[in-house]
């Protein structure tokens, strides 16, 4: 649905049984139950509206029914990281927080932010991201049982703890069996997963992670990658005052399956330790040096992406 023509833009606040949205024109919120009979109401309405874009926020993975949805039906959508909506609203001083009034203060958003719409994933991109999203759940409940394994002085209670370890790994086991078939075989997704893992310490989870929770890859520059991230550093200065730059916000799932991927290039890839060794001997700590790093790997990825090109040994680090 190309309507560029049109000045008018729709905020939506999504909760569990209901979402509200409010139109640049209007300004008058709305509700529809977030059922079928309510999104159905809601593509008619939007329809009338013809709007330039549709923007709402990404709240653990409840918009995706009604963002493909929009995007199936042909209108430009924007799934926005909910950081950004908030620090825009204590901009313009909208500190109170109701679903109509955050359904305005994002509609406010879509049309001053200057946002480009999401690209409505495959299916094969939908299952890896729901099989991705599962294994990383699984990841969080193994770290939490093995903690407790830590905690855990009595006999029974450690082969309770154990019987949930061994549960665990299994179907972590077996969906990762699911990723990588999905990775090897489905078009669109087999060629992008093939780049990254060209780039040595990037594996099969990291690629799985990249693709589905970062699909913005190849298609921004450098900055704004590593801004969506988190591993952008932010200049913190103020008058006569100055902190360290630092990153701030990002994905964090994402980062996380970036970190694990810059220990093993650390080790790995020879441009990426060069790099690393750099910095260490510059005097920058650990971390500073692992989070420059991270960010090095993810500006790379994203112009192997945008250029279509496997990685290449001789890249300058």
């Amino acid at each position: 649905m190309n309507c560029q023509h049109n000045h008018t833009f729709i905020g939506i606040d999504i909760s569990k049984n209901a979402f509200d949205y409010a139109d640049s024109i209007a300004m008058k919120p709305k509700r529809c139950t977030y059922d079928e009979d309510g999104v159905n109401h809601a593509v008619e309405q939007f329809t009338l509206l013809a709007p330039k874009l549709i923007v709402m926020e990404a709240t653990g993975g409840l918009e995706r029914r009604l963002a493909h949805r929009l995007m199936k039906e042909g209108f430009d959508v924007v799934v926005a990281n909910p950081r950004y909506i908030r620090s825009f609203a204590v901009g313009m001083k909208q500190l109170a927080k109701t679903d109509k009034l955050d359904a305005k203060i994002i509609t406010k958003y879509a049309k001053t932010a200057e946002l480009e719409p999401d690209t409505l994933p495959t299916p094969y991109e939908i299952r890896l991201q729901a099989l991705v999203t599962r294994r990383l759940q699984l990841v969080e409940m193994r770290t939490a049982e093995s903690n407790r394994m830590a905690r855990t002085e009595d006999v029974e209670m450690c082969q309770s703890v154990q019987d949930m370890l061994d549960m665990i790994d299994k179907q972590i086991s077996g969906i990762e069996a699911s990723m990588k078939k999905i990775m090897e075989k489905a078009e669109g997704v087999r060629e992008r997963v093939a780049l990254l893992k060209s780039m040595k310490g990037v594996g099969p989870v990291t690629s799985g992670v990249l693709v589905t929770m970062l699909p913005e890859l190849g298609r921004v520059n450098g900055k704004e990658i590593a801004k969506l991230v988190g591993v952008a550093p932010i200049n913190n200065e103020s008058g006569e005052s100055w902190k360290k730059m630092r990153t701030l916000g990002g994905r964090k799932r994402v980062r996380t399956a970036l970190y694990m991927a810059a220990l093993s290039a650390i080790r790995w890839n020879s441009a990426i330790r060069i790099f690393y060794e750099r910095l260490r001997a510059a005097g920058k700590s650990k971390m500073t040096a692992l989070v420059a790093s991270m960010r090095k790997m993810l500006t790379i990825l994203n112009a192997m992406i945008k250029h279509n090109q496997p990685w290449r040994d001789t890249v300058n680090p």
